[in-house]
């Protein structure tokens, strides 16, 4: 019987964008299929063209010991709606998988050491390994699949936050520099809030430039740059640390009706922002992931739950707090 085993993040996998690398992960069991991986693919140009086609290629697989019958294969995501038996079958004869649809790239390591196999329909394709023989406790070593499209190595349902990041960073800083310029013509007589403001400005500012760097070399290079990334992240939490912050103590009167707000109350502010930080970071993360790591939805819920709840209490906080601040100043 056929069954369809989904490995998440942390498995022995790894996933760099549209290279995707086995590594040590063990064969599936017989007459089976294991999913690893989803590929949205452009199968057309979309943008500066820079390859002809779109193409995938398997090379350097090892298998130990020798198992002929495990194939890796590309599905389009499309028969996940149907049975998987209704999809495909095993030979009796051969011991090798037979897809009903025409045109499936398929990949025997046991037979070939490299093949590249284009790729004519645009949509989302699982990464699979399939084994029509009888279990046993063969490993796959190693094994790479590079998926090339017509714009480059960036993942096709990324190429148009390439164009998105490179126009939002230039009218981002357009309007910093005139905040800019308003700023240093009064800096004598600035609030809390404008100084912030600022902050802000600056920091979706850098983090678009990072994330279009990121994304212009994830695209020429095939793997995605975890350090720019990461600084994409930081960046990204502290645009909405600071929008919290301001918030917070324009809420609590700091800078209107107070000079400054007590001790106690910038300290739950601070906690309450370290918070705000580590869920954004896990929100941001589980969001640019659970496609291409096929995620478990509980396991989603699980991790964004709290944080929905941590805004939603943050939220009702903050709308409180000025209505009172607007009696007040009334």
């Amino acid at each position: 019987m056929w069954r369809l085993a989904f490995l998440l993040g942390c498995a022995a996998p790894s996933a760099f964008a549209e290279v995707f690398e086995f590594s040590n992960v063990p064969i599936p069991g017989g007459s089976s299929l294991d999913g690893y991986h989803v590929f949205p693919i452009y199968a057309s140009a979309v943008g500066a063209k820079l390859n002809d086609k779109a193409t995938v290629t398997f090379r350097n697989f090892e298998i130990k010991p020798d198992y002929p019958s495990v194939q890796i294969a590309l599905i389009p995501w499309k028969h996940n709606n149907h049975s998987i038996g209704n999809i495909f079958s095993c030979s009796n004869t051969s011991k090798q998988v037979v897809f009903k649809d025409e045109g499936i790239p398929i990949f025997t390591p046991a037979k070939h050491k490299e093949a590249t196999v284009l790729i004519n329909t645009t949509g989302e394709y699982l990464l699979a390994a399939t084994n029509c023989g009888t279990p046993g406790d063969a490993t796959l070593l190693k094994g790479q699949v590079v998926v090339k499209q017509p714009h480059g190595y960036l993942p096709g349902n990324k190429i148009w936050a390439l164009h998105w990041w490179g126009w939002f960073t230039i009218v981002n800083a357009f309007f910093c520099i005139v905040w800019m310029i308003a700023v240093a013509r009064h800096s004598s007589s600035l609030l809390y809030a404008q100084k912030v403001i600022g902050g802000i400005m600056v920091a979706a500012c850098i983090e678009g430039a990072v994330q279009y760097f990121l994304h212009k070399d994830w695209n020429n290079s095939g793997p995605e740059n975890m350090m720019l990334f990461n600084l994409a992240m930081v960046f990204y939490c502290i645009k909405y640390v600071f929008t919290l912050r301001l918030l917070m103590e324009t809420a609590s009167g700091s800078g209107l009706i107070l000079a400054e707000l007590a001790w106690g109350v910038t300290l739950k502010m601070d906690i309450a922002c370290a918070v705000f930080f580590v869920m954004q970071w896990a929100w941001k993360l589980l969001i640019s992931y659970k496609y291409r790591k096929m995620l478990d939805f509980n396991f989603i819920m699980t991790i964004t739950v709290p944080g929905t709840l941590l805004w939603l209490f943050l939220f009702t906080w903050v709308y409180r707090k000025f209505n009172l601040l607007s009696t007040t100043l009334e």
